[in-house]
């Protein structure tokens, strides 16, 4: 997860994320965000992605996402 994060933080600044959906079901739980940025160019970017987790003993311990900022 932090690799991840690093990687998305050095490529887009001034990250602005909300959280618009959030459902948790037993050691599940999702949720559907909408973000915006700006590239390293100078470019803005916008997004939705959505999460599901799986949480064990209060640790993430499986992570499917969709969606994110896309190429281009």
């Amino acid at each position: 997860m932090r690799a991840i994060g690093e990687l998305i933080t050095g490529a887009i600044h001034d990250i602005h994320v909300q959280i618009t959906f959030l459902l948790a079901e037993g050691d599940l739980v999702a949720d559907r965000i909408e973000a915006a940025g700006v590239r390293a160019a100078g470019a803005p970017l916008v997004w939705v992605q959505n999460h599901i987790y799986r949480v064990t003993d209060g640790q993430i311990t499986e992570l499917r996402p969709a969606g994110g900022p896309q190429p281009g």
